[in-house]
């Protein structure tokens, strides 16, 4: 603690740290080093999920004549931007719990900092498992508007 009587005590200065578990030091590198990825890429989807939402703004504007098709492609651009907020959030908590993991080093913390890549790998899993069903839809829709020609 500060001599200070005045000093405002930090949380590392007041928080007990658990017992660090040395075990985990190479997942604690594996995990730092992995840190700035998954921010980045976090980052980029967040990115990416603005640029879909501007550009469905920018339909609805350039169609003026045709409100209909503006409508439809700005709700097709939101949903999509929404589905890349999602995993874009899992990522970003993710790296948030590798700071927390790196602090720590305990096997709680660990299992702490992983839980949002499962989250991740959960929500991507079921999105592929939608878009298959979609395009096999989509697929099936074809050949029968094709065999009716």
């Amino acid at each position: 603690m500060s001599e200070n009587p005045f000093h405002s005590p930090s949380v590392l200065e007041t928080t007990p740290k658990p017992t660090a578990d040395s075990s985990l030091d190479g997942a604690v590198e594996v995990l730092m080093g992995t840190r700035p990825w998954v921010r980045f890429i976090s980052v980029l989807m967040f990115l990416g999920a603005l640029l879909l939402a501007l550009s469905g703004l920018g339909a609805m504007l350039a169609s003026r004549g045709n409100l209909g098709l503006s409508y439809l492609a700005i709700a097709v651009n939101f949903l999509i931007s929404l589905m890349y907020i999602v995993p874009a959030i899992f990522l970003w908590v993710f790296a948030n719990r590798i700071s927390l993991f790196e602090f720590e080093r305990t096997g709680a913390s660990l299992t702490f900092a992983l839980r949002p890549q499962r989250w991740f790998w959960t929500y991507l899993g079921v999105v592929a498992i939608v878009a298959l069903i979609f395009y096999a839809g989509v697929f099936v829709f074809a050949m029968v508007a094709i065999s009716r020609l």
